[in-house]
């Protein structure tokens, strides 16, 4: 049975691409994607149009026994070109309000705002304004993630972002981060399988392995105990980073999208 300790937030909406009974949002499909600029956008070669979480759990982490969960998060990450010099308040304040934001908090060039079970960032830079849209998941939300039909997707997260009138989106980078601890040898199992599994299907490693191979006695050759490994899709441009520190495991993934 899973060991599920995640830091809890209302995560309904996750098991729904179509619909959610808790934020009323329709899926970017039926309600179409902001139509902001869609030209003059830095999107890398081959990033994706959008993944759900569902899919990016189910990628770092494809076997879970043995291993208790302390956090699971994931966001989408907007830049934004906005010339001139607006403070951000009056910038985005009311395409916050508009997506359903509430409880508008503003410290200095920061913005922050939720929308349950979302929460929302944006900060000013010169010419720029750097938002992030995050949603963590409650231990029963995760549990049903791996068997949902279907799963809140990364274009909904996208569209729920307030965009300031005029604004071009120039980049946009789904996020995934998941912690657990296991007993020493079972995380060893788990990073070396994760990692190795990988590295079958296209990803590349940073730099070398250099793992030991399997142990006289058939088990998986133990790798060392506090290590960090960063394999990548070159097709796609996505990451994936797993930290070890004997037995606990933080992993996170990060992948480009095709901005709206």
């Amino acid at each position: 049975m899973r060991a599920l300790v995640v830091a809890a937030a209302c995560g309904a909406c996750v098991l729904t691409a179509t619909g959610c009974r808790w934020c009323g949002e329709t899926s970017a499909a039926d309600a179409g994607v902001d139509a902001g600029a869609k030209a003059g956008t830095a999107q890398p070669r081959g990033a994706l149009t959008g993944i759900d979480l569902r899919s990016a759990l189910i990628l770092i982490f494809p076997e879970y026994r043995g291993a208790g969960v302390h956090g699971a998060r994931a966001w989408v990450e907007r830049t934004l070109n906005v010339p001139g010099t607006t403070a951000i308040e009056p910038l985005l304040a009311e395409p916050a309000k508009a997506k359903g934001f509430t409880g508008l908090k503003v410290e200095g060039d920061t913005l922050s705002a939720s929308r349950p079970p979302f929460g929302l960032k944006a900060t000013r830079a010169p010419g720029q304004v750097q938002e992030s849209l995050d949603i963590r998941l409650a231990p029963e939300e995760v549990q049903k993630l791996f068997t949902a039909p279907t799963a809140l997707g990364s274009e909904q997260l996208q569209y729920m972002l307030p965009k300031p009138e005029g604004a071009r989106v120039v980049r946009d980078t789904f996020n995934m981060e998941l912690a657990y601890v296991a007993k020493p040898g079972r995380a060893n199992f788990l990073v070396r399988q994760l990692v190795e599994g990988l590295i079958t299907v296209g990803w590349s490693p940073d730099a070398p392995l250099n793992w030991p191979g399997p142990n006289p006695d058939g088990g998986v050759g133990d790798i060392p105990l506090q290590t960090t490994v960063t394999v990548r899709r070159a097709d796609t441009g996505g990451s994936v980073q797993v930290t070890r520190n004997v037995g606990e495991v933080y992993i996170k993934y990060q992948q480009p999208l095709v901005a709206p």
